[in-house]
């Protein structure tokens, strides 16, 4: 069941864990998908990293924009987020390639403080470094101002569902971004 949830860019959202958070147990990590208004990329990862998961330990994880290392990350966003036919929304992901063109980083969360907090490269020049699942014929970089990543879940001619897009920062239509809880 996917449920959505608006932060309304509330300061330091604290949510139980609850059928909103998806467990991962390779890796212990949780995931939420977040209904928004429509947002900016910055705004996006504002809003993730002022979110607390509290797990049924009482343990606290803070959030950040998912970064999706694995394909086993994919499939099971694809899962468990891809099965609402009622979201209508492209969702932003902690990926970038703004410092540096055509240098992909995952720059949110535990990978954004590697490579001395540039973040880890996954994508390099029209070359995987990594698991990347682009949408065919992306990163393009249209019009010189797609820097950000988005996961595609609002359905075009030619899409294909969970693909990854670049978008420029304030793509119109994006509502919503997907927390990860963990590592941090």
């Amino acid at each position: 069941m996917l449920l959505l949830i608006p932060s309304c860019f509330a300061e330091n959202v604290e949510i139980m864990v609850s059928s909103s958070a998806i467990f991962n147990p390779k890796n212990g990590h949780y995931y939420e998908f977040v209904a928004e208004r429509e947002l900016t990329w910055p705004e996006a990862k504002r809003s993730a990293e002022s979110r607390t998961l509290v797990t049924k330990d009482g343990e606290k994880l803070r959030g950040y924009l998912a970064t999706l290392t694995e394909e086993q990350e994919q499939a099971l966003l694809d899962q468990h987020f891809l099965t609402d036919p009622t979201v209508h929304t492209d969702v932003w992901l902690g990926a970038s390639d703004e410092k540096v063109d055509d240098e992909w980083r995952w720059v949110t969360g535990p990978e954004g403080k590697k490579d001395g907090g540039k973040g880890v490269i996954f994508f390099k020049n029209g070359v995987a470094n990594g698991y990347a699942n682009w949408r065919p014929k992306e990163p393009n970089n249209s019009g010189g101002i797609e820097k950000f990543m988005q996961w595609n879940h609002y359905l075009r001619e030619g899409d294909i569902a969970g693909t990854w897009n670049d978008q420029p920062i304030d793509k119109s239509g994006s509502k919503g971004f997907f927390v990860e809880y963990g590592g941090m």
